[in-house]
């Protein structure tokens, strides 16, 4: 290992710890999306709305008055029925709101699931590099640098459906039903986008001595 690969190392091991660190943190918290909106079933007090927080995994829904007195949170797993009661009270005015929520919910999972294994990559090429001495693990960093690049890519288009189901619902102007942003949804931006490209490009730098890649150029050279 040289003291190119040896810095790329150091480096990737750092941002990809940080990485994964508020990507989880992000994707399991259920401040992504608020959304409030009026109850007609009764369930709450007269002139009184529903909030509610989504994220990936689940949710978080409480009750308010009118006087802007709320009550606890309630936390429930995700469902994809659980958008109905805002189309029940807001007819079609909402458009396909449901569907987008669960699209980036669903987009937002499998960026987990990509970055899971991206990072499972990372920690397996570090364990063959220490214990050959550098001589093998950087095909582990060449696919995981691929799966970072795919998770970025996954993680645009699941904040773009995130941006439009909030837009849909700020723009419907239908009485008492609101959306907005959450530290969670930001969080998300700055390490499922911003972080996992950086990731991306450090894993491309310290990949650029592994066994896939040398083959794949001695046949280009052919």
């Amino acid at each position: 290992m040289d003291f190119k690969s040896g810095t790329g190392k150091c480096c990737i091991l750092a941002f990809s710890l940080a990485f994964s660190l508020g990507f989880w943190i992000s994707i399991f918290s259920p401040s992504w999306l608020t959304l409030a909106y009026r109850d007609s079933s009764g369930g709450v007090v007269d002139g009184g709305y529903v909030e509610s927080r989504l994220g990936p995994f689940y949710g978080q829904t409480r009750t308010c008055t009118s006087e802007g007195v709320c009550f606890g949170w309630q936390a429930a797993v995700i469902d994809i029925s659980d958008c109905d009661a805002v189309k029940a009270n807001s007819g079609e005015l909402l458009g396909d709101y449901c569907l987008m929520t669960n699209t980036w919910r669903g987009l937002a999972i499998c960026c987990f699931v990509i970055q899971f294994f991206a990072a499972l990559l990372i920690c397996l090429g570090v364990t063959c590099q220490a214990f050959t001495c550098g001589g093998c693990g950087a095909s582990f960093d060449l696919i995981a640098m691929l799966l970072f690049w795919i998770e970025v890519f996954v993680s645009i288009v699941a904040w773009s459906f995130g941006i439009v189901s909030v837009n849909m619902v700020n723009n419907s102007e239908i009485e008492g039903v609101s959306s907005g942003y959450e530290w969670g949804f930001w969080l998300f931006i700055a390490t499922g986008t911003i972080l996992g490209a950086i990731c991306a490009w450090l894993t491309d730098w310290v990949a650029e001595d592994s066994i896939i890649r040398k083959v794949c150029c001695c046949r280009k050279k052919d």
